[in-house]
C-alpha cells in the first residue's frame, strides 16, 4: 500500500493486489506491464476511509493489460470497495490522460476501469480512444 497526501511520478515493473492512494492529487503512474487487482485513489484515503475536497490524478501509462483494477478520482468507494454505483460519496475529481495496452472485459459481472467526479480527459487502450459512459462487459469509463 502506498498512502499520501500528494504522489509525484512513480514507475513500475507491475501493479498486482496493491492500493496507491493519495488524498490530493497523483501527478503520474507509469507501469510497463499490468494492473491487476488494484485500486489507485485520488481525493479518497483509503487508510481513514475518508472522502477529502477533491483529488486528481494527472496521467497514468499501463504497457500491459489491465483487469479487476480501479482508477478513481474524487470519489468514495461503496461498503463492499466498489466505485461502480451512483451510490457513492463524491466531491471534486479529474483524471487526465491514461492509456493500456489492452483490458480483460469479463470480470465476473464486477466492473472496473476509470471513474471520476468532475472529468476524464483521455483513456485509450490499444490505440483506441473510449469515452465516459462507455462500457465494454465489465470494464468501464464513467464520471459519476
Amino acid at each position: 500500500m502506498l498512502n499520501a497526501p500528494t504522489i509525484g511520478k512513480v514507475s513500475f515493473e507491475t501493479i498486482d493486489s496493491a492500493q496507491i492512494s493519495a488524498s490530493r492529487s497523483i501527478e503520474s503512474i507509469k507501469v510497463k506491464g499490468d494492473l491487476a487487482d488494484s485500486i489507485i485513489s485520488a481525493g479518497y484515503d483509503l487508510v481513514s476511509d475518508l472522502l477529502t475536497s477533491g483529488g486528481t490524478i494527472g496521467k497514468v501509462s499501463i504497457g500491459g493489460r489491465i483487469e479487476n483494477s480501479t482508477i478513481a478520482a474524487g470519489i468514495k468507494p461503496t461498503t463492499g470497495g466498489f466505485f461502480d454505483t451512483d451510490t457513492v460519496q463524491t466531491a471534486q475529481g479529474s483524471i487526465g490522460k491514461v492509456t493500456f495496452g489492452s483490458f480483460r472485459s469479463s470480470n465476473s459481472g464486477q466492473a472496473f476501469g476509470v471513474v471520476a467526479h468532475s472529468d476524464i480527459e483521455q483513456v485509450k487502450v490499444g490505440g483506441t480512444e473510449f469515452m465516459a459512459g462507455d462500457i465494454v462487459d465489465d470494464f468501464l469509463i464513467m464520471k459519476i
